[in-house]
């Protein structure tokens, strides 16, 4: 009996420790979308009052917000820890939103009919009419375009000389060039000014999308964080070696396309990477939506841009390119066919077959391809602190220093109107996010050069040598047979296996030859099981360090703005990375360097020497790895 009760008094015991155990809270959210969507659906086909319906999507709302980030209950104390970040809130939200761009405001047909009866006699009429047959997203984009032309029309009748021809202005404001020609501007501006401010009252977007918003005290500690983030960038540039980058671009591109013709995902990354850098396009406009058609040497016209929701789909913007337009879309065309590719469509349709409506194209696409294209940016920079958007603001400045001042395209418009329009921002204050680098040994003129094959060459000084390292000319044999690998790709890998693969040979004398040619084909010893090892080809030392500069690099910046009709909009470059840590550094008495900085909740602190202040903070973040 004794031991009966020994054993429910353990029991009891390890239940109540069980319970004050933390476990972590795994937000579902295609299950809370699902149940959303739901909700509205009924809300939507019910017979009760507009006013109530009004208030059940309010609800709706705030219960799908209080289970992603404002249930007190839940986000608490230690439940905190658990909860996402004020970021991924918003970014989800955004998403969240954009699953109901398909249906119209409840008072939508009204509001137009009213429109069509108020200003039956102007030329606006036959449009509202066709808006009662277009779908929501056409709409926008039609309703955007209208709102522009009856601004430009406030800002165009200051300018307006009734007893003139006002030749520039038609020019200038074709929108407006039938009103101009007919004398009537005044009274056409006029008219449009009204219908400015009777559209403002319009919505187009259903009711539940005004309500999955931020509160204002998000949005401005959003605000607040996009500001330091914007404060550490100004004040933390980056200086690259523009000929190194240039060069090291083109090596890319210049490589053999089987060097990138396997099945692994990283197999697109040097590709991806090197096609970014030339045309400033995100992840998902190289990889899937960017269509590029040549109208110059290194200009081509770009349509399929990510994230316009007020843009029609086939819109062209004329960009610049760092290399030949043919070969840009030559290396485009590779790119999308290579074997890495093939099953990203049906990876897209499985993921929306499972009901995970959230996750579009451009986030199944960065979710399985972002790992290894920030990996290999990584890489290529030799700095964790580069990631593959990088290649954006390069982009941005190179292209800046090449055209800004010379092509007449900008000769009436400022650098911010060129560095918006150049990455396709409808907010000029978004490009400043975009200037965190300078170029060092920058000549406009410079074309890159072709590249030696420096391993091949260095191969070739052993050949010498080769009839004494083994016997019966093995070694002669390995030898030829590894040039013209090399000759052929200068990137190809050689080991032991793909030797004996193609050669009958002696394992004893392929290790033997491996370790004497090492130096030549760049591999070193592995400490940790003495195998030889061949360092990255795409390591560069492009980044070159500044003294006493801060390297606090905050990524992926979230920018908050509004659509056309009030409904708050994120900005999403790519999906959210790891948070970034904020270093403090300071040099002490006996010239060794204190860092600090916090990293997942946890704080750190190095002490050691180093050459400067990016010495010392690099070789803490590397500690801690």
């Amino acid at each position: 009996m004794n031991k009966k009760n020994e054993l429910l008094e353990k029991q009891d015991q390890t239940i109540n420790n069980n319970k004050h155990k933390k476990t972590h809270i795994k937000l579902d959210l295609h299950a809370l979308i699902e149940q959303l969507i739901q909700n509205v659906e009924v809300v939507e086909k019910s017979n009760i009052p507009q006013g109530q319906k009004t208030a059940k999507y309010k609800a709706l709302a705030i219960k799908f917000k209080n289970a992603l980030f404002n249930d007190r209950r839940k986000y608490r104390g230690n439940g905190l820890k658990n909860r996402i970040s004020l970021k991924t809130y918003s970014n989800y939200l955004s998403r969240t939103r954009k699953l109901f761009d398909k249906k119209l405001h409840h008072n939508f047909i009204n509001a137009i009919n009213k429109l069509i009866r108020k200003y039956a006699n102007s030329e606006y009429s036959d449009l509202f009419k066709s808006w009662l047959n277009q779908k929501p997203d056409q709409i926008r984009i039609n309703l955007s375009e209208l709102q522009s032309k009856l601004k430009n029309g406030l800002i165009l009748i200051d300018k307006y000389k009734p007893n003139s021809k006002n030749t520039a202005l038609t020019k200038s404001y074709p929108e407006w060039s039938k009103s101009i020609k007919n004398g009537t501007l005044i009274e056409d501006v006029k008219i449009g000014e009204n219908l400015l401010n009777d559209l403002d009252k319009i919505k187009v977007n259903h009711e539940i999308m005004y309500h999955l918003t931020m509160d204002k005290n998000e949005r401005a500690a959003i605000k607040i964080k996009e500001d330091n983030s914007l404060k550490n960038k100004k004040r933390n540039t980056v200086t690259i070696d523009y000929k190194r980058y240039l060069n090291s671009i083109n090596d890319i591109l210049s490589r053999p396309e089987i060097t990138f013709n396997h099945e692994e995902r990283n197999a697109i990354a040097p590709l991806a990477f090197a096609l970014a850098a030339v045309s400033g396009r995100r992840m998902i406009e190289i990889i899937s939506t960017g269509q590029f058609k040549k109208i110059g040497k290194y200009k081509v016209a770009f349509s399929g841009q990510a994230k316009k929701r007020t843009e029609k789909e086939n819109f062209e913007r004329e960009i610049y390119l760092l290399i030949d337009s043919n070969l840009f879309i030559r290396k485009v065309k590779l790119l999308r066919s290579l074997p890495a590719l093939k099953d990203i469509y049906e990876v897209i349709e499985n993921n929306y077959a499972e009901g995970r409506l959230i996750r579009n194209e451009k986030v199944v696409i960065n979710s399985v391809y972002s790992r290894s294209l920030n990996s290999f940016a990584k890489n290529f920079f030799n700095d964790d602190r580069r990631v593959f958007k990088d290649t954006r603001s390069l982009y941005a400045r190179i292209v800046y220093e090449i055209y800004f001042k010379h092509d007449k395209r900008w000769a009436n418009v400022d650098e911010d109107v060129f560095f918006s329009e150049i990455l396709g921002h409808d907010d000029d204050n978004t490009q400043l996010h975009y200037k965190q680098f300078k170029l060092e040994n920058f000549d406009a003129k410079y074309t890159p050069s072709v590249q030696e094959n420096h391993i091949l060459i260095a191969l070739q000084k052993l050949d010498n040598d080769m009839p004494s390292l083994a016997r019966s000319g093995a070694a002669v044999k390995i030898h030829n047979w590894v040039k013209e690998q090399i000759s052929a790709n200068p990137h190809a890998k050689i080991t032991t296996y793909s030797i004996r693969k193609a050669l009958t040979v002696k394992p004893t004398t392929v290790a033997r030859y491996l370790e004497y040619v090492a130096p030549a084909l760049g591999l070193k010893k592995d400490p940790k099981n003495g195998w030889l090892k061949k360092e990255s080809d795409d390591i560069q030392t492009i980044v070159i360090n500044k003294k006493n500069e801060r390297v606090d690099d905050e990524k992926n910046i979230t920018k908050i703005d509004e659509d056309v009709k009030g409904v708050q909009e994120v900005e999403e470059e790519e999906e959210e990375e790891e948070e970034q840590p904020q270093f403090k550094a300071q040099l002490l008495i006996d010239q060794s360097w204190l860092v600090q900085y916090t990293y997942k909740g946890k704080a750190y602190v190095w002490t050691g020497s180093a050459e400067d202040m990016g010495d010392a903070i690099n070789k803490a973040w590397k500690e801690r790895k």
